[in-house]
């Protein structure tokens, strides 16, 4: 017996019947997987699907990405913005104004998506070779054990810490400035340029005094060493403690083995070069400072202890430095410990009392050193 028809009351038969429509609803499912696979490949790739006729983002990707958009404006045609144009960049935790030279991005970037803002970890586009171990910032407490130097070195020259111009030539991720501008001094020069194009050129900024963590990898540490006794300037180094007993580093500080012996006609004729020789000294923390990669990545802890090597360019600057009963206050309180030498340092522990083998000796030692504990070289 044939089945009856429907009345026609306006409610179709497709939804009187028990099992799914298989036609234009089937189609319309299809349509919406589609454009759902779209959106989530959109959001996957870190960019927000709009809704071109209501100029709004999908719910999906909302979630996904936890943004609120603030205003309906259409989004440009690359989709997004990098908040890196000329000026300061507005980022840091609790909001506040973070300097930066010639306007570059440091860690924390701002990108903006159609009007909602998220911090982000971006990679900069440095305008030279990058070695990715010479990437570790200093950490902030290394600044704090400074102040008494930068502050004993801004009053001799009659100036406030705040106008101290303090350079530091290798840019990382530029928490130097913002390090340092949080300790009172506003002045620091810290652009992404290519420091050594700069010496050829001559293009250096004119400063007070540098202080630098310098790149480990490679020659750079010599040619900063070689850059700072020639400028016959007051520079601040923070570096491994086995620099001390480099040749390179004696080679230096001393102008012996026939390189070029420093400019120092702004001091006086009556320095002579060892006298200045006699203005370096060392200030060490009692802990190991522990650096960090931009990228967060590297090991947690430091291979190597350092400290910083400082120099000012009179011999006598540094004596009223040491004897200033305040600047001893602080530098305990710091829980610092000041050097005069290099013997010094390893009458205090503070240096290694042996030659340190080079690489290819010490991967080898370290092979040997696991073999002899069951494990292979390779770790299997």
């Amino acid at each position: 017996m044939a089945r009856e028809k429907p009345e026609q009351s306006g409610v179709s038969s497709a939804a009187l019947s028990s099992s799914p429509p298989r036609t234009s609803g089937k189609a319309m499912r299809g349509k919406k997987r589609k454009k759902a696979r779209k959106r989530k490949r959109k959001a996957d790739a870190g960019d927000v699907q709009v809704d071109s006729t209501e100029n709004r983002c999908s719910k999906k990707s909302d979630q996904k990405l936890g943004l609120t958009f603030k205003s309906q404006d259409s989004r440009s045609s690359e989709g997004c913005s990098n908040a890196q144009g000329g000026g300061n960049l507005k980022e840091r935790e609790g909001g506040e104004e973070a300097p930066r030279g010639s306007g570059h991005p440091g860690n924390n970037q701002v990108q903006k998506h159609g009007g909602a803002t998220k911090k982000i970890s971006s990679r900069i586009d440095y305008p030279y070779a990058v070695d990715f171990c010479d990437h570790f910032e200093t950490p902030f407490i290394a600044y704090q054990h400074l102040v008494p130097v930068l502050n004993y070195f801004a009053q001799s020259l009659n100036k406030s810490p705040k106008k101290l111009r303090i350079y530091d030539p290798y840019y990382c991720a530029g928490s130097v400035v913002s390090h340092l501008n949080k300790l009172g001094f506003k002045h620091v020069i810290n652009n992404l340029r290519d420091f050594y194009a700069d010496i050829r050129e001559q293009n250096i900024p004119e400063y007070d005094i540098l202080v630098s963590n310098p790149p480990y990898s490679d020659d750079h540490k010599e040619k900063c060493l070689e850059f700072c006794r020639n400028s016959g300037k007051p520079w601040c180094l923070l570096l491994p403690n086995y620099i001390a007993n480099k040749q390179y580093y004696k080679t230096i500080t001393t102008g012996t083995g026939g390189g070029p012996q420093g400019n120092y006609s702004k001091i006086g004729s009556a320095d002579r070069l060892e006298d200045n020789v006699a203005g370096v000294f060392y200030l060490s923390p009692s802990l190991k400072y522990e650096y960090q990669h931009p990228e967060e990545k590297g090991h947690d802890t430091s291979p190597f202890f350092s400290f910083w090597y400082v120099c000012f360019p009179r011999k006598q600057l540094v004596s009223k430095f040491l004897a200033n009963p305040g600047v001893q206050l602080q530098v305990r309180n710091n829980s610092c410990t000041v050097s005069r030498t290099i013997d010094d340092l390893r009458s205090q522990n503070l240096v290694p009392t042996q030659k340190r083998m080079n690489n290819k000796r010490r991967k080898k030692l370290k092979a040997k050193k696991m073999q002899m504990e069951g494990w292979s070289a390779t770790g299997l």
